[in-house]
């Protein structure tokens, strides 16, 4: 079994025993994937979270954690991080398993609770796969492709998933290129973006990009709280469940 196939059957395991309903996404996925950095959830950058405004943010989240799982804050880092604590050694570099995961999470919860109208395919090879006038591509692979489920190796995906854990400032071009990439392909195309990010800065050039449809946070009422402010103050974030919905259409 590659690490891969590994994950994946680790993550569908866990979040058919932890997810039982839509309301526990957030939490799921949070028990899953997210970490500790500085004695709080690492909701941004480890180097922002030792003090200061990021630090008060990460507890404020940790409190609804806290209150969510009906336990002490003292108590919830041994509940999260989950993949990591059960699959690997303590140090081994978490970048890629947690974004092998985390795509593969996005899927799970979309075929989960959608009726079967779609197909999906993770880490679909440009050029080969998908986008066959893109062989010279850079980049190499797609987070998640979307085709309809009645479809034939001619037809066009109908969209495109980036899953983004979160998106360090020098990054934040990535996306976009992808979308304008992939739509030049397929003008019809729709571009989601799906991230824990919190960074309102950051959130906002991904919100605002033209060939961007749409942004999903995993539980975007976090991040505004987190800000202490109402939503039109983050104008355009959506939550993962909104993402649910428009393939349930």
């Amino acid at each position: 079994m590659s690490s891969s196939d590994a994950i994946r059957e680790f993550v569908q395991g866990f979040l058919d025993n932890t997810i039982k309903d839509r309301n526990d996404i957030w939490t799921g996925i949070y028990r899953l994937l997210l970490d500790y950095e500085h004695g709080v959830p690492r909701i941004t950058d480890s180097n922002r979270l030792g003090k200061g405004i990021w630090r008060e943010r990460a507890l404020q989240v940790e409190q609804i954690l806290a209150r969510t799982l009906a336990c002490e804050t003292s108590e919830v880092e041994p509940q999260l991080d989950c993949l990591m604590r059960q699959m690997y050694n303590s140090g081994i570099q978490r970048m890629n398993p947690v974004g092998i995961a985390y795509a593969i999470t996005i899927m799970y919860l979309i075929e989960r609770f959608c009726p079967q109208k779609y197909r999906l395919k993770r880490e679909v090879r440009i050029g080969n796969g998908v986008f066959a006038n893109l062989l010279n591509s850079r980049r190499k692979s797609v987070d998640i492709v979307v085709w309809p489920e009645q479809t034939t190796p001619d037809n066009d995906p109908v969209a495109v998933i980036s899953s983004k854990w979160g998106m360090r400032h020098d990054r934040i071009r990535d996306p976009q290129e992808e979308a304008d990439t992939y739509k030049q392909q397929v003008p019809n195309l729709k571009f989601y973006l799906v991230t824990n990010e919190f960074d309102s800065a950051r959130l906002q050039q991904v919100i605002n990009y033209p060939t961007i449809d749409g942004v999903f946070h995993i539980n975007n009422e976090l991040v505004f709280g987190a800000y202490g402010s109402a939503k039109n103050q983050i104008p355009g974030l959506k939550n993962l469940n909104d993402l649910i919905d428009l393939f349930n259409n």
